[in-house]
């Protein structure tokens, strides 16, 4: 890990204690949006959508799922009295898909007792 994905990992200990946390595994900047958004637009690969197609991209994906990602995660803290851990609020510049992927690896492993998929997760990246 890196000195900021350790920093971010502690930060997160110091509201969850080990294995205590719900981590709620939320499509940020893929799923069913992006690929349908492939679809209309007759582009294979998503690199490219976000490359050409920047707006749409963020109009027609990421917005969206950010939002979405917000109704669940609230529906889960209702539900649940143990921490839930939403992903989709951390955003760190300079960081890239690989920087959140080994912080959220860590955090599953040793702060998450239970991980909860929204759906639609499977066509997550």
């Amino acid at each position: 890990m890196t000195t900021k994905q350790e920093l971010m990992l502690a930060a997160i200990g110091c509201a969850v204690p080990d294995k205590a946390g719900i981590y709620a595994c939320v499509p940020v900047s893929s799923g069913r949006r992006l690929w349908d958004l492939c679809l209309e637009l007759g582009v294979g690969d998503w690199k490219t959508v976000r490359a050409r197609y920047p707006a749409r991209y963020k109009d027609e994906v990421l917005l969206p799922n950010l939002r979405a990602a917000r109704v669940f995660v609230e529906h889960l803290r209702r539900a649940w009295p143990q921490p839930v851990i939403d992903p989709s609020t951390l955003a760190i510049k300079g960081w890239h898909q690989d920087d959140y992927l080994a912080l959220w690896k860590t955090v599953i492993a040793e702060k998450v007792f239970a991980v909860v998929l929204a759906p639609g997760w499977q066509w997550s990246r």
